[in-house]
């Protein structure tokens, strides 16, 4: 993320794990006040900027909620460089940034 961000000059969105810890500011990632990503309680289809623990910089979270094909809800975590975004925004992004990378999976296993 620091690479992208930093030394490319470019924002990026990135899908994170429930186990990642995230404070509300820098100033409580100092004071070690971080917690998990699934503890966070988050209203439907909002955005907040966090630090994410060992990041120097702030990001946008979302939590996307889904129904998966069992019926059974899931829920994808996901972060953003760019802060300005709205949640529809952020959301859009992704799903644009999953087509590449289902692309790329389904061409590697037939590539040497």
């Amino acid at each position: 993320m620091r690479f992208i961000t930093h030394e490319l000059q470019q924002q990026c969105v990135w899908a994170i794990k429930a186990n990642r810890t995230v404070a509300r500011s820098l100033e409580e990632k100092a004071t070690g006040k971080c917690v998990q990503v699934a503890a966070r309680d988050m209203a439907p289809k909002t955005v907040r900027l966090v630090s994410l623990k060992g990041g120097d910089f702030p990001v946008l979270f979302a939590k996307q909620h889904f129904t998966n094909k069992d019926g059974s809800l899931g829920g994808l975590y996901l972060v953003s460089s760019e802060t300005a975004l709205t949640y529809q925004q952020l959301t859009t992004r992704y799903h644009k940034r999953w087509k590449i990378e289902a692309f790329h999976q389904s061409v590697k296993p037939h590539a040497s």
